[in-house]
């Protein structure tokens, strides 16, 4: 499921393994049959991990791609191979060469227009302009559209929710994922609120933001656009209070919330993100104490029944979709 699928369909606390790849999109299960994760890559045809790869069974008569061996795929699937060993040393079709231009290696899989490896192949990512490596976003499928489209109605608890008119898959740059996944490593295994993933307390919320350009899929220069400079860039407490003018009710740090109507009144674009909570400090009122400590955050639960979540630092935030109305 790029992990979404999942995600969204159980609740705003559920995410997915982090071992499933922070910089893929949210859609593809695993291959093995009965098996509800995410596969790692978000490919088809691929698995969750090692264990469901060892359990799957292989298509009847399937064995390795390469020529004189006898093992079984590393997937079951006809055309792949057994090992990296195997498939390093395999000899491509005819005139098969890596799809990236000027890379003469063989395709991962042998097939024509692949890569071979992820290295070629995010280096044919579409370039966003001024973002860092890797930093782009791309337009949501309609499978990710109605279930993102569908978290965010559910989140919304006054009045009429407004009308998405846009939502974006966000792609972070190797930065923002790397430096999201180390704090999690740092933070560790903590028990999480509802289906959140205890390594770090991984839980998925709204952040209300501003956008200031007419976004077509490419984050703009403007230093001012707030949602761009997060896509670009990630989250940057030196941006605090930029869009509220105060340091927020609850400490200062990024704000996100399971209320899509508390988040939305925050700006006037909504960027879905997980965030590390950590072990939380749980609060009713308003309070810019530091965090106690052993705490890593700071959770509101408003007596309107609302809630919001202060995150002091940048790397407990990873941006997943921006949506436009």
């Amino acid at each position: 499921m790029s992990w979404l699928a999942p995600f969204l369909s159980r609740g705003a606390g559920y995410i997915p393994n982090p071992e499933a790849g922070l910089n893929e999109a949210f859609d593809v299960l695993c291959a093995r049959r009965g098996c509800k994760r995410p596969a790692w890559n978000g490919q088809h045809g691929e698995y969750c991990g090692r264990r469901c790869r060892g359990l799957a069974t292989p298509a009847a008569g399937a064995t390795c791609a390469r020529h004189g061996c006898e093992n079984a795929p590393w997937n079951g699937q006809r055309g792949e191979y057994c090992s990296f060993s195997c498939r390093g040393n395999a000899t491509p079709a005819t005139g098969v060469t890596c799809a990236r231009k000027g890379c003469n290696n063989a395709p991962f899989n042998g097939q024509q227009g692949e890569c071979c490896s992820k290295r070629c192949r995010d280096s044919l990512l579409p370039a966003a302009s001024t973002a860092p490596a890797g930093a782009h976003c791309a337009q949501a499928t309609q499978e990710q559209f109605a279930r993102v489209q569908e978290q965010f109605q559910s989140g919304w608890n006054r009045g009429t929710a407004p009308k998405i008119r846009a939502i974006y898959k966000i792609h972070a740059s190797s930065h923002v994922r790397d430096a999201y996944q180390r704090k999690c490593s740092s933070i560790g295994r903590v028990k999480p609120w509802g289906r959140g993933d205890p390594l770090g307390n991984q839980q998925c919320r709204f952040h209300g933001t501003r956008i200031t350009c007419t976004f077509s899929g490419q984050p703009c220069t403007n230093s001012g656009c707030r949602a761009c400079s997060i896509i670009k860039n990630g989250f940057s407490i030196q941006c605090l209070s930029s869009n509220t003018g105060n340091q927020g009710s609850f400490g200062p740090g990024h704000y996100a919330s399971a209320k899509s109507s508390t988040a939305h009144g925050y700006g006037n674009a909504l960027i879905m993100t997980l965030v590390a909570v950590g072990v939380a400090d749980v609060v009713q009122n308003p309070t810019s104490a530091p965090l106690p400590p052993g705490t890593h955050s700071r959770v509101a639960n408003k007596s309107t029944g609302n809630d919001e979540l202060m995150a002091p630092h940048d790397d407990q935030m990873l941006p997943l979709y921006l949506i436009l109305f």
